[in-house]
């Protein structure tokens, strides 16, 4: 099986108005001591047991060097995750990953694209027969995309849960005081307007037992 590279990015502070990197092969100094050879050993396992090569996805995985804490992917199937997540420990970079990983497999970028496209569409359609009524897509797109945006949040939580229990052996427990310990350093969020649930939702939702079929 290929293995999933990972590459680490620092962001060059000159640049202001865009998000240039810089990418190196050598590891960065981060704050808990944790190696590329040990975030390398969490990335492949997760594509393992999320068998994204029978998917055809291999993923580069970029660390940001921002001490902000925050992870998402790109339409390439790229994830990036910045400095700031390994100032916690192992099991919070491996739900962190396994969330944004899940994210591809379940290919919720594309899906949200769409959403936003169709939407965008309707109110085109409509604006034909009721002049003036194109201007509601400001409204309109955020709203539904963002709330689409929550259920994909809640669905790449559950796939990350699945794939912690089963193949890292965490349990429902233990994922719930993950994310209590990120909600710790972090906005709450959540709200209409929001992509993402709150924590306390989210939590909420990672703590319920599975449905039995």
């Amino acid at each position: 099986m290929k293995k999933i590279i990972l590459v680490f990015i620092i962001l060059l502070a000159s640049c202001s108005t865009q998000n240039n990197y810089l990418i190196t092969n050598n590891s960065l100094s981060l704050p808990t001591g944790i190696q590329e050879q040990s975030s390398i050993a969490i990335v492949n396992k997760i594509h393992e047991c999320l068998k994204l090569s029978d998917d055809k996805i291999f993923p580069f995985v970029y660390i940001a060097h921002s001490d902000e804490i925050n992870a998402w992917i790109d339409d390439k199937d790229n994830i990036f995750i910045t400095r700031g997540f390994y100032v916690f420990d192992d099991k919070v970079i491996m739900f962190v990953l396994a969330h944004e990983m899940a994210h591809i497999k379940l290919k919720h970028l594309r899906n949200r694209k769409m959403v936003s496209y169709a939407t965008s569409g309707a109110i085109m359609i409509i604006n034909r027969f009721v002049p003036g009524f194109g201007w509601f897509n400001v409204a309109a797109n955020p709203a539904v995309t963002n709330n689409f945006s929550k259920t994909q949040e809640y669905a790449a939580d559950k796939l990350a849960s699945e794939v912690l229990i089963s193949c890292f052996n965490i349990s429902s427990a233990e994922q719930v005081k993950i994310l209590q310990s990120i909600q710790n350093v972090t906005q709450e969020g959540g709200g209409f307007w929001a992509q993402h649930p709150s924590w306390s939702e989210r939590i909420e939702a990672i703590s319920k037992p599975p449905s039995i079929p």
